[in-house]
């Protein structure tokens, strides 16, 4: 009987020893990579004390409580780190326990979606899952423009961002989703704004929170070209101009988006205006090639006129334009403005008549020339001796380049004359035998017989110097 008994028990510890051997090798891939969690099915063996071993489940708290040790947090451990601390509490009441800790069923991880149209509920997570791939492998709604998705965890909103711009984010831009992650497909805030003028549907609308002007434009149905004409010219969508009011302040935008401007972004309460340009109409003359009246759209300023009558003659002269309008003059130095890149812009009114005087800036070249006379000075750029001689022609056989005279009135009104050598410039390139020419410059090419430089500056009269020099 006592031979009985002690076969039992040494069949009973064998078997014990198997199990454990068993429950080791179907959990040894999971005991040193697996991280437990609450709802891990665990298996305490602990070799001869059948009391103290047994099956466990991970809390919600994250811990495990048995016979013989109290309560334990596991979660976030390895099952070898969890083994020690269960043997670690064992040993204080037991000699050396020999204890092995298996984990027998692995709760599944899962992200949840719930909202809007879809209750899709728990669904299986697999490491790499991203915002963007859950929500695009469900059915929504067509209205995305008007969906919100929020991303949750652990009780904080770590995202919120509306869904259509969720779907055109990069895969770089994409959020990867963690286990137990809760993901909302919520109605977007809403906000209203009235728009009027050339929509195709004006009124209140009630557009998405954080919409950009030209989303809302698109929400109204788009820009509406008007059916009429204006002064007979068809309003164009580039023309229109959008006035955007909020409460005392304004923002007048473009028709269309600038592609280095940001989004403006519409607030709630606004009042968003598309507006046709109006059309004015204008008379240009004088030194114009064109001259006649045009029609032009609202605040268009005097270069659009210009444009249109195709620009100035040869003659012409931007330094001083007259604007006539009713019983005031103005005089405009567009050709300064142009030349600086610094328009100021004079915006011209319906009935304004605008007048391109004559050049009346002159030099004057004279001597041994192909072609001497009575030359203008350009507008806008730089006028020097060589560009005088280009006018006319060049030298004539007799000329020279070495011995230029240059004979321009002083302060006093009296003429002074020097010399320089216009052959160096041409040569080396020296610039100050090239001089910057000034209204009023005559330049003298040979010196006339009789006539020094001394007796040139003697001479006072324009008209005088001129009659003595075409003597030549």
């Amino acid at each position: 009987m006592q031979l009985f008994e002690g076969s039992r028990q040494t069949f009973a510890k064998r078997s014990l020893v198997l199990i454990v051997l068993l429950a080791a090798l179907c959990g040894f891939a999971q005991r040193g990579a697996s991280l437990l969690k609450p709802g891990d099915k665990l298996r305490l063996i602990v070799v001869g004390m059948e009391d103290y071993s047994g099956e466990y489940v991970v809390l919600d708290d994250g811990s495990i409580s048995g016979y013989g040790f109290s309560r334990l947090v596991v979660e976030g451990k390895t099952i070898l780190e969890a083994e020690r601390m269960v043997r670690q509490e064992l040993s204080k009441i037991l000699k050396s326990p020999a204890v092995s800790l298996v984990l027998l069923e692995q709760r599944q991880n899962f992200v949840y979606l719930a909202g809007a149209e879809n209750d899709a509920g728990p669904i299986p997570y697999i490491p790499g899952l991203t915002l963007k791939q859950l929500v695009a492998s469900i059915r929504l709604s067509p209205d995305v423009d008007e969906i919100e998705v929020r991303l949750s965890r652990r009780g904080t909103t770590v995202a919120k961002l509306p869904l259509e711009r969720l779907l055109r984010i990069s895969d770089e831009e994409d959020l990867a989703l963690e286990a137990g992650d809760l993901v909302l497909l919520l109605p977007a805030p809403m906000m209203r704004v009235w728009f009027t003028g050339q929509v195709v549907r004006p009124g209140r609308l009630t557009i998405p929170e954080g919409a950009s002007l030209y989303q809302g434009i698109a929400a109204a149905g788009g820009l509406a070209l008007p059916r009429e004409t204006v002064d007979g010219q068809r309003v164009l969508f580039d023309e229109m101009r959008i006035v955007v009011h909020r409460g005392a302040q304004r923002w007048e935008l473009p028709s269309q988006p600038q592609p280095d401007q940001p989004p403006f972004q519409l607030e709630a309460g606004d009042m968003v205006s598309v507006e046709t340009p109006g059309r004015m109409r204008v008379t240009i003359g004088g030194e114009v090639r064109t001259p006649g009246e045009y029609v032009l759209k609202q605040d268009s300023d005097i270069g659009v006129l210009l444009s249109m009558a195709q620009g100035m003659t040869t003659r012409g002269s931007l330094a001083n334009v007259l604007i006539l309008r009713g019983s005031e003059a103005f005089s405009i130095d567009y050709a300064k403005q142009l030349a600086s890149g610094r328009l100021q812009g004079f915006t011209l009114q319906s009935g304004d008549f605008v007048y391109v005087q004559e050049n009346t800036r002159y030099v004057y070249i004279l001597g041994h020339v192909a072609e001497p006379g009575r030359y203008v000075v350009p507008d806008r750029q730089e006028f020097r001796a060589s560009d005088l001689l280009a006018l006319a022609k060049g030298l004539r056989n007799s000329g020279t380049l070495r011995r230029v005279s240059l004979v321009r009135p002083a302060e006093d009104g009296k003429y002074v004359a020097r010399e320089f050598h216009l052959d160096e410039f041409l040569k080396d390139g020296k610039l100050e035998s090239n001089p910057v020419l000034q209204p009023g410059d005559i330049l003298l090419f040979g010196q006339p017989q009789g006539l020094t430089l001394g007796s040139i500056g003697q001479v006072t009269s324009a008209a005088l110097l001129i009659q003595i020099l075409f003597g030549l």
